[in-house]
Protein backbone atom coordinates (compact mmCIF):
# COMPACT_ATOMS: atom_id res chain seq x y z
CA UNK A 1 0.00 0.00 0.00
CA UNK A 2 2.72 2.22 1.35
CA UNK A 3 4.52 1.95 -2.44
CA UNK A 4 1.35 2.07 -4.50
CA UNK A 5 0.10 5.82 -2.72
CA UNK A 6 3.95 6.65 -3.60
CA UNK A 7 3.62 5.99 -7.06
CA UNK A 8 0.51 7.98 -7.77
CA UNK A 9 1.48 11.17 -5.74
CA UNK A 10 4.38 10.83 -8.11
CA UNK A 11 2.45 10.05 -11.27
CA UNK A 12 -0.49 12.45 -10.56
CA UNK A 13 1.41 16.08 -11.47
CA UNK A 14 3.18 14.33 -14.33
CA UNK A 15 0.01 13.72 -15.77
CA UNK A 16 -1.19 16.84 -14.68
CA UNK A 17 1.27 18.87 -16.66
CA UNK A 18 1.41 16.86 -19.87
CA UNK A 19 -2.45 17.80 -20.20
CA UNK A 20 -1.95 21.45 -19.22
CA UNK A 21 0.97 21.37 -21.74
CA UNK A 22 -1.14 19.24 -24.55
CA UNK A 23 -4.24 22.28 -23.81
CA UNK A 24 -1.59 24.84 -24.06
CA UNK A 25 -0.52 23.81 -27.15
CA UNK A 26 -4.05 22.93 -28.94
CA UNK A 27 -5.22 26.55 -27.40
CA UNK A 28 -2.03 27.86 -29.65
CA UNK A 29 -2.62 25.74 -33.14
CA UNK A 30 -5.23 27.30 -35.20
CA UNK A 31 -5.81 24.94 -38.48
CA UNK A 32 -5.69 26.45 -41.56
CA UNK A 33 -6.54 25.40 -45.29
CA UNK A 34 -5.44 26.05 -47.82
CA UNK A 35 -7.59 26.30 -51.61
CA UNK A 36 -5.21 26.89 -54.65
CA UNK A 37 -6.78 27.11 -57.96
CA UNK A 38 -6.18 29.64 -61.06
CA UNK A 39 -5.52 29.49 -65.04
CA UNK A 40 -1.58 30.06 -64.10
CA UNK A 41 0.44 26.74 -64.65
CA UNK A 42 0.93 24.51 -62.11
CA UNK A 43 4.59 25.81 -60.79
CA UNK A 44 3.72 29.28 -60.49
CA UNK A 45 0.54 27.93 -57.80
CA UNK A 46 2.99 25.75 -56.67
CA UNK A 47 5.45 28.30 -55.70
CA UNK A 48 2.90 31.13 -54.86
CA UNK A 49 1.17 28.26 -52.59
CA UNK A 50 4.61 27.38 -50.89
CA UNK A 51 4.92 30.97 -49.87
CA UNK A 52 1.34 31.40 -48.67
CA UNK A 53 1.60 28.42 -46.27
CA UNK A 54 4.76 29.69 -44.69
CA UNK A 55 3.04 32.64 -43.71
CA UNK A 56 0.52 30.99 -42.47
CA UNK A 57 2.64 28.79 -40.46
CA UNK A 58 4.59 31.69 -39.01
CA UNK A 59 1.33 33.58 -37.72
CA UNK A 60 0.92 30.48 -35.35
CA UNK A 61 -1.32 28.12 -37.60
CA UNK A 62 -1.03 25.35 -39.04
CA UNK A 63 -1.85 23.47 -42.04
CA UNK A 64 -4.89 21.07 -42.46
CA UNK A 65 -4.32 18.61 -45.01
CA UNK A 66 -4.99 19.48 -48.96
CA UNK A 67 -8.82 19.08 -50.08
CA UNK A 68 -10.30 16.83 -52.28
CA UNK A 69 -11.24 17.98 -55.62
CA UNK A 70 -14.81 18.03 -55.13
CA UNK A 71 -13.85 20.10 -51.88
CA UNK A 72 -11.91 22.87 -53.91
CA UNK A 73 -13.81 23.38 -56.75
CA UNK A 74 -16.69 23.95 -54.73
CA UNK A 75 -14.60 27.01 -53.01
CA UNK A 76 -13.06 27.82 -55.91
CA UNK A 77 -16.08 28.55 -58.40
CA UNK A 78 -18.33 30.12 -55.14
CA UNK A 79 -20.24 33.03 -56.73
CA UNK A 80 -21.56 34.23 -53.45
CA UNK A 81 -19.88 37.15 -52.62
CA UNK A 82 -21.29 38.70 -49.37
CA UNK A 83 -21.50 35.51 -47.66
CA UNK A 84 -18.99 33.01 -49.07
CA UNK A 85 -19.12 30.70 -45.92
CA UNK A 86 -21.99 28.64 -47.03
CA UNK A 87 -19.85 27.51 -49.70
CA UNK A 88 -18.25 26.01 -47.19
CA UNK A 89 -19.05 21.90 -47.55
CA UNK A 90 -19.89 20.08 -44.71
CA UNK A 91 -16.74 17.99 -44.62
CA UNK A 92 -14.41 20.74 -44.41
CA UNK A 93 -17.06 22.05 -41.44
CA UNK A 94 -16.56 18.75 -39.98
CA UNK A 95 -12.95 19.29 -39.42
CA UNK A 96 -13.05 22.45 -37.19
CA UNK A 97 -10.74 24.01 -39.71
CA UNK A 98 -10.46 27.84 -38.01
CA UNK A 99 -9.46 29.43 -41.32
CA UNK A 100 -9.76 28.47 -45.28
CA UNK A 101 -7.22 30.22 -47.58
CA UNK A 102 -9.00 30.28 -51.18
CA UNK A 103 -6.42 31.66 -53.06
CA UNK A 104 -6.50 31.71 -57.44
CA UNK A 105 -3.01 32.06 -59.41
CA UNK A 106 -4.10 33.53 -62.86
CA UNK A 107 -1.16 34.82 -65.89
CA UNK A 108 -2.64 37.46 -67.62
CA UNK A 109 -0.34 40.10 -70.05
CA UNK A 110 0.85 43.61 -68.48
CA UNK A 111 0.68 46.16 -70.67
CA UNK A 112 4.51 46.10 -71.46
CA UNK A 113 3.59 42.67 -72.82
CA UNK A 114 5.52 40.87 -69.94
CA UNK A 115 4.04 38.03 -67.77
CA UNK A 116 1.87 38.86 -65.16
CA UNK A 117 1.03 36.85 -62.83
CA UNK A 118 -2.52 37.55 -60.28
CA UNK A 119 -2.55 36.11 -56.84
CA UNK A 120 -6.10 36.60 -55.35
CA UNK A 121 -7.24 35.27 -52.18
CA UNK A 122 -10.03 35.12 -49.66
CA UNK A 123 -10.11 33.69 -45.94
CA UNK A 124 -12.94 32.58 -44.83
CA UNK A 125 -14.24 32.11 -40.79
CA UNK A 126 -16.92 30.08 -39.73
CA UNK A 127 -17.03 31.28 -36.20
CA UNK A 128 -18.51 33.80 -36.22
CA UNK A 129 -18.81 33.84 -39.95
CA UNK A 130 -16.80 36.68 -41.69
CA UNK A 131 -14.18 37.04 -44.78
CA UNK A 132 -11.59 39.26 -46.11
CA UNK A 133 -10.20 39.51 -49.52
CA UNK A 134 -6.82 40.37 -51.04
CA UNK A 135 -5.14 40.42 -54.11
CA UNK A 136 -1.06 41.10 -55.25
CA UNK A 137 0.11 41.51 -58.70
CA UNK A 138 3.23 40.35 -60.42
CA UNK A 139 5.10 41.22 -63.65
CA UNK A 140 7.45 39.29 -64.91
CA UNK A 141 8.42 37.16 -61.28
CA UNK A 142 11.20 35.01 -60.77
CA UNK A 143 10.48 32.03 -58.24
CA UNK A 144 11.47 34.62 -54.95
CA UNK A 145 8.92 37.35 -55.66
CA UNK A 146 6.18 35.03 -56.51
CA UNK A 147 7.01 33.43 -52.83
CA UNK A 148 6.30 36.87 -51.83
CA UNK A 149 3.54 37.69 -53.57
CA UNK A 150 1.71 34.92 -51.97
CA UNK A 151 3.09 35.69 -48.99
CA UNK A 152 1.94 39.17 -48.92
CA UNK A 153 -1.44 38.10 -49.89
CA UNK A 154 -1.61 35.58 -46.81
CA UNK A 155 -0.65 38.50 -44.27
CA UNK A 156 -2.81 40.65 -45.91
CA UNK A 157 -5.66 38.62 -45.46
CA UNK A 158 -4.76 37.02 -41.79
CA UNK A 159 -4.35 41.34 -40.73
CA UNK A 160 -7.40 42.43 -42.13
CA UNK A 161 -9.73 39.47 -40.91
CA UNK A 162 -7.80 40.19 -37.24
CA UNK A 163 -7.65 43.97 -37.40
CA UNK A 164 -12.24 43.19 -38.36
CA UNK A 165 -12.57 41.31 -35.75
CA UNK A 166 -11.88 44.37 -32.84
CA UNK A 167 -10.82 42.04 -30.52
CA UNK A 168 -6.84 43.04 -30.17
CA UNK A 169 -6.74 47.10 -29.89
CA UNK A 170 -3.94 49.38 -29.39
CA UNK A 171 -4.81 52.68 -27.16
CA UNK A 172 -2.75 55.65 -27.97
CA UNK A 173 -2.18 59.00 -25.94
CA UNK A 174 0.22 61.90 -26.18
CA UNK A 175 1.56 64.88 -24.65
CA UNK A 176 0.60 66.84 -26.26
CA UNK A 177 -2.81 65.62 -27.53
CA UNK A 178 -3.65 65.70 -31.22
CA UNK A 179 -0.32 64.50 -32.09
CA UNK A 180 -0.89 62.32 -36.15
CA UNK A 181 -0.69 58.51 -35.76
CA UNK A 182 0.95 56.33 -38.20
CA UNK A 183 0.90 52.63 -37.46
CA UNK A 184 2.84 50.17 -39.33
CA UNK A 185 3.42 53.23 -42.56
CA UNK A 186 -0.60 54.01 -42.38
CA UNK A 187 -1.83 56.85 -41.19
CA UNK A 188 -4.67 56.35 -38.52
CA UNK A 189 -5.30 60.01 -36.59
CA UNK A 190 -4.98 61.40 -33.95
CA UNK A 191 -4.14 60.79 -30.36
CA UNK A 192 -5.94 60.10 -28.21
CA UNK A 193 -7.50 57.35 -29.55
CA UNK A 194 -7.80 53.49 -29.98
CA UNK A 195 -7.95 51.30 -32.42
CA UNK A 196 -8.24 47.16 -33.41
CA UNK A 197 -5.32 46.24 -34.70
CA UNK A 198 -3.88 42.77 -35.37
CA UNK A 199 -2.30 40.76 -32.58
CA UNK A 200 2.24 40.98 -33.06
CA UNK A 201 4.66 43.35 -33.53
CA UNK A 202 3.83 46.80 -34.44
CA UNK A 203 5.76 50.02 -35.37
CA UNK A 204 3.57 53.42 -34.63
CA UNK A 205 5.20 56.84 -35.24
CA UNK A 206 3.69 60.33 -33.76
CA UNK A 207 4.26 63.52 -35.21
CA UNK A 208 3.28 67.26 -34.28
CA UNK A 209 4.40 70.46 -35.40
CA UNK A 210 6.47 72.28 -33.31
CA UNK A 211 7.68 68.71 -31.55
CA UNK A 212 10.18 65.95 -32.43
CA UNK A 213 8.90 63.19 -34.36
CA UNK A 214 8.87 59.49 -31.94
CA UNK A 215 9.01 56.33 -33.11
CA UNK A 216 8.00 52.87 -30.68
CA UNK A 217 8.36 49.42 -31.47
CA UNK A 218 5.61 47.38 -29.54
CA UNK A 219 3.69 43.94 -29.60
CA UNK A 220 -0.21 43.53 -28.94
CA UNK A 221 -1.65 40.25 -27.93
CA UNK A 222 -4.73 38.40 -29.05
CA UNK A 223 -7.68 39.96 -27.27
CA UNK A 224 -6.21 42.40 -25.56
CA UNK A 225 -5.62 46.64 -25.51
CA UNK A 226 -2.02 47.31 -25.64
CA UNK A 227 -0.99 51.28 -24.28
CA UNK A 228 1.18 53.22 -26.17
CA UNK A 229 2.21 56.49 -24.31
CA UNK A 230 4.56 58.89 -26.51
CA UNK A 231 5.86 62.26 -24.77
CA UNK A 232 7.03 64.69 -27.34
CA UNK A 233 9.77 67.22 -26.62
CA UNK A 234 9.45 70.51 -28.33
CA UNK A 235 11.98 70.96 -31.72
CA UNK A 236 14.55 73.97 -31.35
CA UNK A 237 13.01 77.06 -32.31
CA UNK A 238 14.50 78.23 -35.72
CA UNK A 239 17.96 80.82 -35.26
CA UNK A 240 16.59 84.04 -35.64
CA UNK A 241 17.26 85.76 -38.38
CA UNK A 242 20.58 88.28 -38.15
CA UNK A 243 19.87 91.91 -39.47
CA UNK A 244 22.23 93.32 -41.41
CA UNK A 245 24.20 95.81 -39.38
CA UNK A 246 24.15 99.37 -41.05
CA UNK A 247 26.91 101.95 -40.09
CA UNK A 248 25.76 104.84 -38.71
CA UNK A 249 25.82 107.68 -41.48
CA UNK A 250 28.85 109.88 -42.08
CA UNK A 251 27.75 113.31 -40.55
CA UNK A 252 25.68 115.89 -43.16
CA UNK A 253 28.84 118.45 -44.87
CA UNK A 254 28.24 121.98 -43.34
CA UNK A 255 27.72 124.14 -46.29
CA UNK A 256 30.33 126.88 -46.71
CA UNK A 257 29.11 129.99 -48.25
CA UNK A 258 32.89 131.96 -48.19
CA UNK A 259 33.39 130.93 -51.96
CA UNK A 260 30.11 132.08 -53.52
CA UNK A 261 30.23 135.17 -51.56
CA UNK A 262 33.85 135.78 -52.84
CA UNK A 263 33.42 135.35 -56.18
CA UNK A 264 29.96 137.07 -56.14
CA UNK A 265 31.40 140.25 -54.53
CA UNK A 266 34.78 140.40 -55.97
CA UNK A 267 32.72 140.04 -59.64
CA UNK A 268 30.21 142.66 -58.34
CA UNK A 269 33.27 145.16 -57.22
CA UNK A 270 34.98 144.50 -60.68
CA UNK A 271 31.94 144.87 -62.24
CA UNK A 272 31.29 148.09 -60.88
CA UNK A 273 34.62 149.55 -61.60
CA UNK A 274 34.63 147.97 -64.61
CA UNK A 275 31.03 150.72 -65.34
CA UNK A 276 32.88 153.42 -63.82
CA UNK A 277 36.30 152.86 -66.11
CA UNK A 278 33.79 152.57 -69.49
CA UNK A 279 31.65 155.52 -68.71
CA UNK A 280 34.78 157.80 -68.36
CA UNK A 281 36.27 156.47 -71.49
CA UNK A 282 32.65 157.50 -72.54
CA UNK A 283 32.44 160.27 -71.58
CA UNK A 284 35.57 162.37 -71.84
CA UNK A 285 35.66 164.70 -74.73
CA UNK A 286 39.63 164.30 -75.02
CA UNK A 287 40.65 160.89 -75.68
CA UNK A 288 44.53 161.38 -74.41
CA UNK A 289 42.65 162.09 -71.21
CA UNK A 290 41.59 158.37 -69.83
CA UNK A 291 43.24 156.52 -72.86
CA UNK A 292 42.75 153.13 -71.67
CA UNK A 293 39.79 153.49 -69.65
CA UNK A 294 38.06 151.39 -72.45
CA UNK A 295 40.28 148.56 -72.83
CA UNK A 296 40.37 147.95 -69.83
CA UNK A 297 37.17 148.77 -68.36
CA UNK A 298 35.45 146.36 -70.59
CA UNK A 299 37.40 143.23 -70.18
CA UNK A 300 36.91 143.69 -66.11
CA UNK A 301 33.23 143.84 -66.55
CA UNK A 302 33.24 140.65 -68.56
CA UNK A 303 35.54 139.08 -65.32
CA UNK A 304 33.37 140.51 -62.92
CA UNK A 305 30.10 139.32 -64.48
CA UNK A 306 31.67 135.47 -64.85
CA UNK A 307 32.58 135.73 -60.97
CA UNK A 308 28.94 136.53 -60.35
CA UNK A 309 27.81 134.03 -62.78
CA UNK A 310 30.47 131.44 -60.70
CA UNK A 311 29.51 132.46 -57.44
CA UNK A 312 25.55 131.98 -58.01
CA UNK A 313 26.67 128.93 -59.70
CA UNK A 314 27.83 127.26 -56.27
CA UNK A 315 25.06 128.54 -54.20
CA UNK A 316 23.08 126.56 -56.47
CA UNK A 317 25.21 123.64 -56.69
CA UNK A 318 25.44 123.08 -53.07
CA UNK A 319 21.31 123.36 -52.65
CA UNK A 320 21.50 119.97 -55.23
CA UNK A 321 22.92 116.34 -54.68
CA UNK A 322 24.19 115.18 -57.54
CA UNK A 323 26.91 112.72 -59.34
CA UNK A 324 28.40 110.22 -61.59
CA UNK A 325 26.02 107.50 -61.74
CA UNK A 326 26.84 103.71 -63.20
CA UNK A 327 23.87 100.84 -63.87
CA UNK A 328 24.93 97.24 -64.74
CA UNK A 329 22.21 95.31 -65.69
CA UNK A 330 22.41 91.84 -67.49
CA UNK A 331 24.39 92.15 -70.85
CA UNK A 332 24.61 96.11 -70.46
CA UNK A 333 25.78 98.92 -68.60
CA UNK A 334 24.62 102.72 -68.36
CA UNK A 335 27.39 105.38 -67.16
CA UNK A 336 25.85 109.30 -66.53
CA UNK A 337 25.29 111.68 -64.04
CA UNK A 338 22.06 111.79 -61.43
CA UNK A 339 21.11 114.33 -59.54
CA UNK A 340 17.94 116.23 -57.98
CA UNK A 341 17.02 119.02 -60.16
Amino acid sequence: MVSTSFGHRILMPIIAVAVTLGGIAGARAETALVVLGGGAPEHERTTVGGGIESEIRSAGWTTSSKPTKKESDGLLNCKDVTTPWTCVPSSIRSKGVGGIFVISVDLNQAPSGAPLVVVTGRMIVMEPPQFTFGQRYCEHCADDKLTEAGANVARQLIDDLATRAGRTVVHFTSEPTGADIILDGAKLGATEAKYSTRPGKHTAMVQKAGYISQVKEFTVEQGKTADVTFTLVPSEAPPAVQKPRTEPLPPPRSRSYLLPAVAIGGGASLATLSGLLIYRGLRSSDQYEFPRALPVGIPMGLVGLGAVGTGLYLLWRDNRSSGPSATVTPGSAVVGWSGRF
